[in-house]
C-alpha cells in the first residue's frame, strides 16, 4: 500500500520521533533481521498509545497487541516495518534524535500543526506560570538540541523559541546516573494562538495536555 501525506501521518511521525523507538529485530529462525517501531508509555499517556495503534492499522495495515509490563505501570506496542522503509525514506521520515520535521510538513500548516501535536503528546509538557498575568509555556524535551524543530516553530507560529541545555546527576538503585538533555520552550501568545487552536489543539490526544491548553486559550483569548 502507498503511504499518503495526511494529518494522521504527520501526527504519527511526531509521536514516533519524540516517544517512539526504531530498532532492529533479530529473528531466531530467519537469516534476515527485521525492523520495528515500538512505543512505551505510562498510564497518563495511554490515550496516545491507543491512537498510535489505530493509526498504524489505518496508515500501514499493521497491527499488534498492547502489552502491559509485569513489574511497573507501563504499556508497550510494537509493529514490524521492514517493507515500509523505502516509503519512509521517500517521505523523509527520520527516527533519530532530536525531532526533525519531514519535508511534507514544512510547507503545510495543517500537517506541521498535526506533527507538532504528536511531538507535544510524546515529549512535551504544557505549564501555566505566573498567577497574576498567566502565561502558557509549551516545553519539548529531547536528548539533543532541537534546532530544526525550533526553526519551523518560529516560521509557522511567529514566536520566540529558546533551547536550554541541562545536566544532572541522580542516584538510582545505588548507581549514579548522569543525565544530559535539552528543553525547547515557547509561549502561547496573541501571535500564535490561532495557529495552535486550528492546527495543534484538534490533534492533541493526551487529555490533561489538551484540556490545559484549551482552557488557557479560552480564558485568555476566547474560542
Amino acid at each position: 500500500m502507498k503511504i499518503e501525506a495526511s494529518e494522521e501521518l504527520a501526527y504519527w511521525m511526531g509521536v514516533v520521533q519524540s516517544d517512539g523507538c526504531f530498532s532492529i529485530i533479530n529473528r531466531k529462525y530467519r537469516k534476515e533481521s527485521g525492523y520495528g517501531i515500538s512505543l512505551g508509555v505510562g498510564k497518563k499517556s495511554l490515550p496516545m498509545l491507543y491512537k498510535f495503534k489505530e493509526l498504524c492499522k489505518i496508515l500501514f495495515n499493521r497491527d499488534s497487541k498492547i502489552n502491559k509490563s509485569k513489574n511497573r505501570e507501563s504499556w508497550n506496542f510494537k509493529i514490524g516495518v521492514k517493507r515500509l522503509l523505502p516509503q519512509f525514506e521517500n517521505l523523509d521520515i527520520s527516527f533519530k534524535d532530536p525531532p526533525k520535521p519531514p519535508n511534507l510538513c514544512i510547507n503545510n500548516p495543517e500537517l506541521f500543526g498535526a506533527y507538532l501535536a504528536g511531538i507535544i503528546d510524546g515529549d512535551g509538557s504544557i505549564r501555566i506560570k505566573r498567577k497574576k498575568y498567566p502565561q502558557c509555556m509549551i516545553k519539548i524535551t529531547s536528548g539533543k538540541s532541537q534546532n530544526e524543530l525550533a526553526e519551523f516553530i518560529r516560521r509557522f507560529l511567529t514566536c520566540a523559541v529558546s533551547i536550554t541545555f541541562f545536566e544532572e546527576e541522580r542516584i538510582l538503585n545505588e548507581r549514579v546516573i548522569h543525565g544530559k538533555w535539552y528543553e525547547l520552550e515557547f509561549l502561547t501568545s496573541s501571535k500564535n494562538y490561532k495557529f495552535i487552536k486550528m492546527h495543534v489543539l484538534p490533534n492533541l490526544t493526551i487529555p490533561h495536555k489538551k484540556e490545559r491548553l484549551k482552557e488557557y486559550i479560552m480564558e485568555r483569548f476566547g474560542m
